[in-house]
């Protein structure tokens, strides 16, 4: 497992670790949603009509801020366009992130919460160096680089 849930005082958030920063996305996105629905592997929508779309966006902003832009369009997706997303496939380059999603139809998932937002709160997302460590906290293990980290708390 590349992402743990950290529970908060008032809310809930992920704690992910990857070898990649293009990983850490997709490892931020699948940890995201398993909070909102607890199984959203392909395999559990086997049957469901499911489609793809890629999403771009310029990197014009730091990683934590660049993931907090794409957990909110996955969230957009859901909300207004229907597209639950199940897997995603994230590519880096100098100046650009590009984002395949996968998805099923979102009014054929029951959801076990809902993620208000993405929150500010306690942000983080950056590289480790090899041998730096994010010490573990509830239950989370240590995170001993070389690595990408991620720390992210949603409103519910």
């Amino acid at each position: 497992m590349s992402w743990w849930i950290w529970p908060t005082t008032a809310d809930v958030g992920i704690r992910v670790f990857s070898s990649s920063e293009s990983s850490l996305i997709d490892d931020a996105i699948t940890g995201m949603q398993n909070i909102v629905f607890s199984d959203i592997s392909p395999s559990r929508f086997k049957g469901l009509v499911i489609g793809e779309i890629e999403w771009k966006h310029e990197l014009d902003r730091p990683l934590d801020r660049m993931l907090v832009r794409v957990l909110e369009e996955v969230l957009y997706f859901s909300e207004v366009e229907n597209k639950w997303v199940i897997y995603s496939k994230s590519m880096i380059s100098d100046n650009q992130i590009s984002v395949v999603f996968t998805y099923v139809d979102s009014n054929d998932i029951q959801r076990d919460v809902e993620i208000k937002a993405i929150t500010r709160h306690s942000l983080e997302a950056r590289k480790l160096a090899n041998g730096e460590s994010i010490a573990g906290i509830d239950g989370i293990p240590e995170m001993i680089g070389p690595g990408w980290f991620a720390s992210i708390v949603f409103d519910l």
